[in-house]
């Protein structure tokens, strides 16, 4: 907890920002410079979630094939993408007031090409998805494409005014975000596979990031046979289980978590009552068991 080193204001800051105060010179490593790089990850996390949405409606454009907007669609359901809540003064100080300036401008078009989106698909459900995405291509291509060009614009504006409190990888970060949105604002479905299977670019800042306590009791089910255990720990890519007999790598199994989401997978490993298990499909960066 941090104590304000000025006198108080007469009019009362927002709680998180009066908790923590006035973080002038603030030192390396300290609360309110990793506040600030939580927010540059947030920021990241809109620009990554914006190239995979952006990808496959390229792609849909270009091809005709409208499965990748409902992958979209899956994609971008549930992030908020949102800047109300962080507190903009100790985030001026730390990047810019351009930044903050610039970080609102692309959440709010984030938010307006996943609502023509949302759109899209409700339209869909009424006169039919195929005929729909001929009314909505326009709209959907030019809002996706400016949340790629407002992205861009913001992670380039802070590769230079926070690369002081900034660590290399969310550097390297910001650069492949960067020339992917170039790809995609030129109309390139990027992140797409032929068959327009969205795929997720690996960020560095990503890479080691740590895995997320689950601690509840689980039902594994291979074939028509189960048993229970125990889930310690989730990451996009995978669960880590205790309280499991020997398995052999590769064998599929289903887990059922106590919170009712169940997940498919494979066993990555398996030591004693150990294991690891692999998802088939990785969980979205906003999945509310690692994000929120």
């Amino acid at each position: 907890m941090f104590r304000p080193v000025e006198a108080p204001r007469q009019d009362p800051l927002p709680p998180l920002e009066a908790e923590l105060g006035n973080l002038d010179h603030a030192p390396e490593g300290s609360a309110e410079t990793l506040l600030a790089r939580a927010f540059v990850q947030e920021i990241h996390t809109a620009a990554l979630l914006t190239t995979g949405c952006a990808s496959a409606i390229n792609f849909s454009s270009l091809t005709g094939n409208i499965q990748p907007l409902f992958e979209a669609g899956n994609l971008i359901s549930g992030f908020q993408a949102e800047i109300d809540q962080w507190p903009k003064r100790i985030l001026s100080e730390q990047l810019s007031p351009a930044a903050v300036n610039e970080a609102a401008h692309f959440f709010e078009a984030v938010r307006r090409a996943a609502g023509s989106l949302r759109d899209y698909q409700l339209e869909g459900d009424k006169i039919g998805h195929d005929r729909a995405a001929s009314l909505h291509n326009a709209n959907l291509v030019t809002d996706w494409r400016a949340a790629a060009q407002a992205g861009h614009d913001l992670i380039e504006l802070l590769s230079r005014d926070a690369e002081p409190i900034l660590p290399d990888e969310y550097l390297q970060s910001g650069q492949v975000l960067m020339k992917i949105l170039d790809e995609i604002i030129a109309g390139k479905p990027h992140c797409c596979t032929t068959a327009g299977t969205i795929v997720l670019p690996q960020l560095a800042e990503r890479r080691r990031a740590p895995r997320q306590s689950l601690l509840q009791d689980a039902r594994v089910y291979v074939g028509a046979k189960h048993f229970d255990a125990f889930a310690r720990d989730i990451s996009s890519g995978g669960l880590g289980l205790t309280r499991m007999p020997p398995f052999e790598p590769g064998m599929i199994i289903d887990v059922e978590l106590a919170c009712g989401r169940t997940f498919r997978g494979r066993i990555a490993w398996s030591r004693g009552e150990d294991a690891g298990l692999t998802f088939d499909q990785p969980l979205s960066p906003t999945d509310p068991l690692i994000f929120g």
